[in-house]
């Protein structure tokens, strides 16, 4: 017969594993400068106090196969050499499905690049076209044999 005593399991309550909570996202702000063939000035910047993150670039509107599409160009005195200093930007309103070619929006899928421009367009600054109606397709006729 085993005369050894069970082994106990020692709970130590003081670090459970709870939920970690939610992390709340920067206060974010945008200015937009005046804009001049087809350019404008976006300063952007996340955070406040001694944290806040400035960010500067110039935005100008590229053509797209669909959606809006938008090149953001850093201002020369933040480009840091051998990182990248421009960015393209696709907003698809209708589908919901926004891209950039930023190392954020690459790995998280979703970035500061896509979000200024979704804020910009929400309180007008960047305007909109309206969806153009399609066209009703002709009816075809065919030859009887």
């Amino acid at each position: 017969m085993d005369t050894t005593k069970p082994q106990r399991w020692r709970i130590d309550h003081d670090n459970r594993h709870e939920k970690p909570q939610a992390r709340t996202k920067p206060e974010r702000r945008l200015a937009i400068g005046t804009a001049g063939n087809g350019l404008f000035a976006l300063a952007m910047t996340i955070g406040t106090g001694e944290k806040a993150q400035h960010f500067g670039y110039y935005v100008r509107r590229i053509a797209a196969d669909f959606g809006l599409a938008f090149h953001f160009e850093k201002f020369r005195t933040e480009q840091v050499e051998g990182e990248p200093s421009e960015y393209d930007v696709l907003i698809d309103l209708q589908r919901g499905h926004h891209s950039c070619t930023c190392k954020g929006n690459t790995y998280c899928g979703h970035c500061k690049h896509v979000e200024s421009v979704l804020a910009l367009i929400k309180c007008g600054k960047i305007a909109v076209p309206s969806a153009r109606p399609q066209a009703e397709p002709e009816p075809i006729e065919f030859d009887d044999p």
